[in-house]
């Protein structure tokens, strides 16, 4: 593997952690500082505080999570004209982050383990246990999404089922 293909999976990687880590602590915030309400109560915009240190004591704070997560808020929050932090904004963050597609790739593996046995052994040559590895990420470029059981890629029409059917109308 090249220094190229080895900053790619960097890349990758730094991808993935940088959006866990921000869901990560956005549901933290969310836990703390939305109160749950009933569907009796009324719905009230809760304003959120994440000055800095409101949110240090957070177990899922880094000073890098914290720059990506208001990014993330003022963003949406420039798309809407809102100055406020509310719950709203930080559900639809979350929302957001969890559907992101990112790019997948597989860590792909394998070893060798080789016993070289001398047939004349020596102090400088003597049996050798040789251990080799291979490892190299895959990129997933095809990504299809699988229908499941409850739903039809077609639906059933009796007529369209009868063009399939080659037996003979009583």
């Amino acid at each position: 593997m090249g220094e190229s293909y080895n900053s790619k999976i960097q890349v990758w990687k730094n991808t993935i952690e940088q959006n866990r880590s921000t869901v990560e602590f956005l549901q933290k915030v969310k836990e703390k500082q939305v109160k749950d309400c009933n569907s009796d109560d009324m719905d009230i915009d809760t304003q959120l505080d994440l000055t800095d240190n409101v949110v240090n004591t957070y177990s899922s704070y880094t000073p890098e999570v914290l720059q990506q997560a208001t990014k993330l808020i003022l963003k949406i929050q420039v798309s809407r004209n809102e100055t406020g932090l509310t719950d709203e904004n930080l559900k639809d963050v979350i929302k957001h982050l969890e559907s992101e597609k990112l790019p997948l790739y597989k860590i792909v593996g394998d070893n060798v383990d080789l016993e070289v046995h001398a047939r004349i052994q020596t102090k400088d040559h003597g049996n050798k246990s040789l251990h080799w590895t291979h490892q190299f990420a895959e990129r997933a470029r095809i990504v299809s999404s699988i229908p499941t059981k409850q739903t039809h890629q077609k639906g059933l029409k009796m007529s369209s089922w009868l063009n399939y059917c080659h037996l003979p109308l009583c």
